[in-house]
């Protein structure tokens, strides 16, 4: 698969509920890094668990790309999430679901391998998403 068609594909499951079918576009040693909460995830179990943790707490995110740049094993994807804070509290309950929408610019910096994306890192601004508390 293709470095570009790997990065539409992880902008797709983001947007999509299946959780599984996000995690099984990655290497089973993913190093995954969410900067605005400062969140790691290792491995594929922990990558599905996040992406069910944000997906229920905005239901409907997705994921639009505006441009990509590829090098190597690594492509950087420029975009723009959308959606709601609508569902789920987050953090246990900390970070109260809003009901507001949120969108912002994203960038997403995917490595591959031969088994899937070995690394992902998420940059993205918290002040984009409303009633969102930064500490």
């Amino acid at each position: 698969m293709s470095l570009k068609a790997i990065a539409e594909s992880w902008a797709r499951l983001w947007s999509q509920t299946n959780s599984a079918a996000f995690a099984s576009i990655f290497d089973e040693a993913i190093v995954y890094r969410d900067n605005a909460f400062d969140i790691r995830r290792a491995g594929r179990a922990e990558v599905e668990e996040h992406h069910r943790i944000w997906l229920a707490a905005a239901p409907d995110f997705s994921i639009e790309i505006e441009r990509l740049h590829e090098s190597g094993d690594t492509v950087i994807l420029e975009g723009l999430g959308r959606g709601a804070f609508s569902g789920e509290d987050l953090g246990g309950g900390a970070l109260k679901a809003t009901g507001k929408a949120f969108e912002g610019r994203l960038a997403a910096v995917i490595v591959c391998g031969d088994r899937g994306i070995v690394r992902c890192t998420e940059y993205y601004d918290r002040l984009q998403m409303p009633g969102l508390p930064l500490a």
